[in-house]
């Protein structure tokens, strides 16, 4: 390999990613440095922006009832009640998703696995019940958050 092509190949990796952060370098607001590389998909809010309506999965804090889990766990167990009138005795569970909104709301539950008609409903009744969740946060900022429980069902 010649001697200039070599330098050529050296370069070119740091040639490129100047280019490209020049390229989607902007101001964002609310930056304390006013040229941030921006990596979202362009015209879409950074995750952490207060305005970002979107639903995530995961942030940096998830949210949570203050107490955590162990508090949630507690709450279920203490207000859910095994559907009357089932000729055989069902064990199992149903796993709900839910959003904690920004202010820690609980909304928008959906049945993702199903014991049946009468469970689903109380699994939901449950879910309806939980108080006002501690938010998720991404780069502190309150965010809209999905979470998925599980709503245990035992005969008595």
């Amino acid at each position: 390999m010649t001697y200039p092509l070599r330098q050529f190949l050296l370069v070119l990796p740091f040639l490129f990613s100047v280019t490209i952060t020049h390229a989607q370098s902007r101001p964002v607001k609310g930056s304390a440095d006013t040229h941030v590389v921006d990596l979202s998909p362009l015209g879409e809010p950074l995750a952490g922006d207060p305005n970002d309506n979107k639903v995530y999965t995961y942030v940096e804090q998830m949210p949570e009832l203050p107490g955590g889990k162990p508090a949630l766990d507690k709450f279920i167990a203490d207000h859910v009640r095994y559907p009357a009138g089932k000729a055989k005795p069902t064990k199992g569970s149903v796993f709900v998703r839910f959003t904690v909104t920004k202010e820690g709301r609980v909304t928008d539950p959906v049945i993702l696995k199903s014991l049946g008609d009468a469970f689903d409903a109380e699994a939901l009744r449950v879910i309806s019940l939980l108080p006002r969740f501690s938010p998720g946060r991404q780069n502190g900022y309150p965010m809209n958050v999905s979470i998925t429980v599980v709503v245990p069902f035992r005969p008595k």
